[in-house]
């Protein structure tokens, strides 16, 4: 049996979008093209990043919570912090301080002026893995980066703060 090699996406043309005004008033062909064009490249940049990351046994989250413990004062954070500062639940915090406990990376220690609060400790090795791991991975950033001139940066910096508030849009019932 032959498999069947996995074809590329063919582009979403203006044209298609054009088509698709007729059928539905009020789409904006121009910006619907555009929003294709950026969940491509959103979609393309978040499976590199997952390659990266996994290449160092770790998930976006794992990494969240060892970039923000290595720039904590005393390399250590309550996980009630931990949570705030990466976006996400307290339970998610509990799952991914787990797994980095598993791997040596960070330890729990339990708060010397409240015997009932926890803190999360970058450990030795931790310390050692996010200084290895951050210069490559800072570097492999600027070089995607690098394609900008600080115009354009500045101007994307803008565009994507104009989708995120857009994307309220979205989950507004």
């Amino acid at each position: 049996m032959v498999e069947e090699k996995e074809r590329p996406n063919p582009p979403i043309k203006l044209q298609t979008f054009e088509e698709l005004a007729l059928r539905y008033p009020g789409l904006d062909p121009q910006a619907m093209h555009a929003y294709v064009v950026m969940r491509k490249a959103q979609t393309r940049i978040e499976v590199a990043l997952e390659t990266h990351l996994a290449r160092n046994q770790l998930s976006f989250g794992r990494y969240l919570v060892l970039v923000h413990l290595i720039r904590a004062e005393g390399y250590s954070l309550a996980p009630a912090q931990l949570a705030e500062h990466c976006g996400i639940t307290r339970a998610s915090i509990t799952g991914l301080v787990d797994t980095l406990e598993k791997s040596g990376h960070v330890e729990r220690e339990n708060d010397p002026d409240d015997r009932r609060s926890v803190q999360v400790r970058l450990t030795l090795a931790g310390r050692r893995f996010v200084e290895h791991l951050l210069p490559d991975h800072f570097a492999r950033l600027m070089k995607m980066m690098g394609e900008f001139t600080p115009a354009e940066l500045k101007t994307l910096e803008k565009l994507s703060d104009k989708l995120s508030r857009g994307a309220e849009a979205l989950e507004k019932p």
